[in-house]
Order: structure tokens, then sequence, then C-alpha cells
């Protein structure tokens, strides 16, 4: 449909996050920091619109060694491509911290999640489509547009927290529907 941003390609697009973030981590077992960097620095300059997480972990890795000005920069790409705040220095951390208390129980019912969720549980229009369309593709579409819907760049986007409850529903959906399938 003309006007409408790319979409990814999911079942290439997943292969292909999973092998350059395991590339990372092995470069980084290894010590090779700079190969881990320029191999995801590829990956999204290459598929920007395939996956939020390679963007994150390159962020992450630019925070932890101290690369402000390339974290900056990142932050403003990541934002022109995702519906994501440009994330600021201090709190990248938050994104990969383990929502603990919400990833004991992956049986838990949608109204059960909901209210563990501090930033989307709170926001009555988003956790009410969630709650309608919980355990079907149509739910998977949502959480997926919430992420990349920026409007060109014109929306302030998610801040860290927010990034975080949304990548924990996407996972529990995918998996969810996976075992469904």
């Amino acid at each position: 449909m003309p006007g409408s941003p790319a979409q990814p390609q999911p079942e290439r697009g997943d292969a292909e996050v999973a092998a350059v973030l395991e590339l990372a981590k092995i470069m980084l077992c290894f010590g090779r920091t700079r190969g881990a960097e320029q191999a995801l620095e590829g990956f999204v300059s290459a598929h920007p619109l395939v996956a939020l997480t390679p963007w994150l972990k390159l962020l992450e890795l630019y925070r932890q060694n101290g690369q402000r000005q390339a974290f900056e920069a990142l932050g403003l790409r990541l934002r022109r491509h995702f519906n994501v705040a440009s994330p600021e220095w201090e709190s990248v951390g938050e994104v990969f911290e383990a929502l603990a208390f919400v990833g004991e129980e992956p049986s838990a019912s949608i109204d059960q999640l909901l209210p563990q969720l501090p930033t989307l549980g709170g926001v009555a229009r988003i956790s009410t489509e969630i709650s309608r369309t919980w355990g079907s593709p149509e739910c998977l579409t949502y959480l997926n547009k919430l992420l990349r819907d920026n409007r060109n760049g014109e929306r302030q986007g998610f801040a860290a927290g927010a990034v975080r409850e949304l990548l924990l529903l996407i996972g529990r959906m995918e998996s969810r529907l996976a075992r469904t399938a």
C-alpha cells in the first residue's frame, strides 16, 4: 500500500536477528567488543525495520563502553524507525532488566499480567485493546504496531519501561501463538 511504512519479513527476519545476536554474544565472550558492535551496526543499517532488539543491544554495548556520542546518534536513528523515545544515557539498561515479578508465570492470564505492568497497565486505551485481543494474531499485530508506528518520527515514543513491557508481551504472545499453531 503506498505511503505505508515498510513491514519486516518476520520469518526471515527472526532467523537473522537470532543469528546476529548470537554472533555478538559469542564475540563478547571472546572479548571482541568492537566485532560485536560492527556486527550489530551492520545489521541495523541493512535491516533497520526488522527488529528492535539489535538496536537495543547495540545501545547497551555503546553505554557499557562509554561511547556516548555513538549512543546518542544511534538513539536518534532508532526513533526514526520505531515508536521508541531516544534512550537516555543513564537509563538504557532498564530495557534489559528482567521483569522478574511478571516472568515467573508464563501461563498467567492477561488480566493477571496487565496490572503487574506499571506503564502499559496504567494506560486504559492500550490495556483494553490488549485484553480484548489477547491470544489472537490481532494482539501481536497491535503490540508490534505500538512499537513501530512512530508517525514518521512525529511521536515522542515509548520510554524504556514501556518498551520493556511491550517486548515482554510480544514474547509471550509469540510463544502462545506458536503453541497453538
